[in-house]
Protein backbone atom coordinates (compact mmCIF):
# COMPACT_ATOMS: atom_id res chain seq x y z
CA UNK A 1 0.00 0.00 0.00
CA UNK A 2 2.99 2.14 0.69
CA UNK A 3 4.09 1.96 -3.02
CA UNK A 4 1.12 2.50 -4.17
CA UNK A 5 0.87 6.00 -1.84
CA UNK A 6 4.05 6.55 -2.70
CA UNK A 7 3.18 6.10 -6.64
CA UNK A 8 0.13 8.19 -6.60
CA UNK A 9 2.32 11.08 -4.57
CA UNK A 10 4.93 11.17 -7.73
CA UNK A 11 1.99 10.90 -10.23
CA UNK A 12 -0.27 12.92 -8.94
CA UNK A 13 2.29 16.38 -10.02
CA UNK A 14 3.08 15.24 -12.99
CA UNK A 15 -1.12 14.70 -13.52
CA UNK A 16 -1.64 18.64 -12.52
CA UNK A 17 1.10 19.92 -14.47
CA UNK A 18 -0.60 18.43 -17.84
CA UNK A 19 -3.53 19.62 -16.56
CA UNK A 20 -2.20 23.21 -16.30
CA UNK A 21 -0.60 22.93 -19.25
CA UNK A 22 -3.36 21.53 -21.45
CA UNK A 23 -5.35 24.66 -19.42
CA UNK A 24 -2.88 26.82 -20.55
CA UNK A 25 -2.94 25.96 -24.22
CA UNK A 26 -6.46 26.33 -24.18
CA UNK A 27 -6.96 29.82 -22.91
CA UNK A 28 -3.77 30.93 -25.18
CA UNK A 29 -6.14 29.34 -28.04
CA UNK A 30 -8.67 30.95 -26.74
CA UNK A 31 -7.03 34.28 -26.73
CA UNK A 32 -5.61 33.71 -30.31
CA UNK A 33 -9.36 33.43 -31.43
CA UNK A 34 -10.48 36.48 -29.49
CA UNK A 35 -7.75 38.42 -31.21
CA UNK A 36 -8.70 36.88 -34.59
CA UNK A 37 -12.01 38.19 -34.01
CA UNK A 38 -11.24 41.37 -32.89
CA UNK A 39 -8.96 41.97 -36.00
CA UNK A 40 -12.21 40.78 -38.13
CA UNK A 41 -14.23 42.84 -36.70
CA UNK A 42 -12.01 45.96 -36.81
CA UNK A 43 -11.55 45.37 -40.64
CA UNK A 44 -15.57 44.79 -40.95
CA UNK A 45 -16.25 48.45 -38.94
CA UNK A 46 -13.51 49.79 -41.31
CA UNK A 47 -14.31 48.78 -43.98
CA UNK A 48 -18.28 49.60 -43.79
CA UNK A 49 -16.81 53.27 -42.23
CA UNK A 50 -14.73 53.46 -45.85
CA UNK A 51 -17.79 52.23 -48.06
CA UNK A 52 -19.65 55.07 -46.30
CA UNK A 53 -17.36 57.88 -46.73
CA UNK A 54 -17.38 56.78 -50.51
CA UNK A 55 -21.15 56.96 -51.16
CA UNK A 56 -20.91 60.30 -49.35
CA UNK A 57 -17.94 61.59 -51.71
CA UNK A 58 -19.81 60.33 -54.62
CA UNK A 59 -22.51 62.25 -53.62
CA UNK A 60 -20.63 65.19 -52.89
CA UNK A 61 -18.58 64.67 -56.64
CA UNK A 62 -22.29 65.28 -58.07
CA UNK A 63 -23.17 68.16 -56.33
CA UNK A 64 -20.38 69.45 -57.38
CA UNK A 65 -20.60 69.01 -61.05
CA UNK A 66 -24.32 69.91 -60.54
CA UNK A 67 -23.58 73.39 -59.09
CA UNK A 68 -20.68 73.37 -61.59
CA UNK A 69 -23.38 72.87 -64.81
CA UNK A 70 -25.87 76.02 -63.00
CA UNK A 71 -22.61 77.92 -62.66
CA UNK A 72 -22.23 77.64 -66.36
CA UNK A 73 -25.52 78.10 -67.54
CA UNK A 74 -25.57 81.05 -65.66
CA UNK A 75 -22.47 82.33 -66.78
CA UNK A 76 -23.89 81.99 -70.08
CA UNK A 77 -27.08 83.47 -69.68
CA UNK A 78 -25.41 86.63 -68.24
CA UNK A 79 -22.61 86.65 -71.52
CA UNK A 80 -25.53 87.08 -73.53
CA UNK A 81 -27.16 89.14 -72.00
CA UNK A 82 -24.34 91.48 -71.59
CA UNK A 83 -23.26 90.96 -75.32
CA UNK A 84 -26.78 92.10 -76.35
CA UNK A 85 -26.91 95.24 -74.15
CA UNK A 86 -23.17 95.98 -75.24
CA UNK A 87 -24.92 95.82 -78.76
CA UNK A 88 -27.46 98.07 -78.23
CA UNK A 89 -25.20 100.42 -76.37
CA UNK A 90 -23.15 100.71 -79.75
CA UNK A 91 -26.21 101.01 -82.28
CA UNK A 92 -27.58 103.91 -80.27
CA UNK A 93 -24.29 105.81 -80.19
CA UNK A 94 -23.84 104.97 -83.91
CA UNK A 95 -20.98 102.45 -83.38
CA UNK A 96 -20.68 98.98 -85.32
CA UNK A 97 -20.04 96.05 -82.74
CA UNK A 98 -18.82 94.11 -85.69
CA UNK A 99 -14.86 95.75 -86.07
CA UNK A 100 -12.78 97.95 -84.37
CA UNK A 101 -13.03 99.15 -80.66
CA UNK A 102 -16.85 97.32 -80.62
CA UNK A 103 -15.51 94.13 -81.50
CA UNK A 104 -12.49 94.51 -78.80
CA UNK A 105 -14.90 95.53 -76.36
CA UNK A 106 -17.23 92.36 -77.35
CA UNK A 107 -14.17 90.01 -77.33
CA UNK A 108 -12.97 91.00 -73.85
CA UNK A 109 -16.17 89.95 -72.66
CA UNK A 110 -16.31 86.42 -73.96
CA UNK A 111 -12.49 86.44 -72.51
CA UNK A 112 -13.79 87.56 -69.07
CA UNK A 113 -16.26 84.54 -69.33
CA UNK A 114 -13.99 82.27 -70.08
CA UNK A 115 -11.45 82.94 -67.79
CA UNK A 116 -13.97 83.20 -64.78
CA UNK A 117 -14.89 79.30 -66.29
CA UNK A 118 -11.59 77.81 -66.01
CA UNK A 119 -11.03 79.89 -62.68
CA UNK A 120 -14.50 77.71 -61.08
CA UNK A 121 -12.75 74.62 -62.84
CA UNK A 122 -9.81 74.86 -60.84
CA UNK A 123 -11.51 75.28 -58.19
CA UNK A 124 -13.85 72.01 -58.37
CA UNK A 125 -11.11 69.98 -59.33
CA UNK A 126 -9.57 71.06 -56.17
CA UNK A 127 -12.30 70.11 -54.32
CA UNK A 128 -13.07 67.22 -56.30
CA UNK A 129 -8.91 66.06 -55.41
CA UNK A 130 -9.66 67.46 -51.75
CA UNK A 131 -12.72 64.51 -51.33
CA UNK A 132 -10.55 61.63 -53.01
CA UNK A 133 -7.70 62.87 -50.64
CA UNK A 134 -9.74 61.85 -47.64
CA UNK A 135 -10.95 58.97 -48.92
CA UNK A 136 -7.27 57.53 -49.46
CA UNK A 137 -6.29 59.29 -45.93
CA UNK A 138 -8.83 56.80 -44.33
CA UNK A 139 -7.51 53.97 -46.53
CA UNK A 140 -4.36 54.66 -45.51
CA UNK A 141 -5.57 55.41 -41.47
CA UNK A 142 -6.94 51.62 -41.92
CA UNK A 143 -4.29 49.97 -42.47
CA UNK A 144 -2.43 51.56 -39.82
CA UNK A 145 -4.68 50.54 -37.38
CA UNK A 146 -4.93 47.32 -38.35
CA UNK A 147 -1.20 46.61 -38.57
CA UNK A 148 -0.90 48.52 -35.02
CA UNK A 149 -3.32 45.91 -33.58
CA UNK A 150 -1.87 42.97 -35.45
CA UNK A 151 1.51 44.02 -33.96
CA UNK A 152 -0.06 44.59 -30.40
CA UNK A 153 -1.66 41.01 -30.55
CA UNK A 154 1.63 39.75 -31.95
CA UNK A 155 3.61 41.24 -29.06
CA UNK A 156 1.17 40.00 -26.69
CA UNK A 157 1.50 36.35 -27.70
CA UNK A 158 5.26 36.25 -26.94
CA UNK A 159 4.54 37.63 -23.29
Amino acid sequence: MGTLTSGLTTLLPVLQTAAGLANGIGTIAKQEKDQERALSQLQSRQAETLRQSQEDVNLQKKQIQINSDEAQKQRSKALKRAVARQRTLFGSQGISADGGSGQAILLGLFDENEDDRLQAERLDTLRTNALDQTINQKKRLNILQASQLAEKQRVGRLF
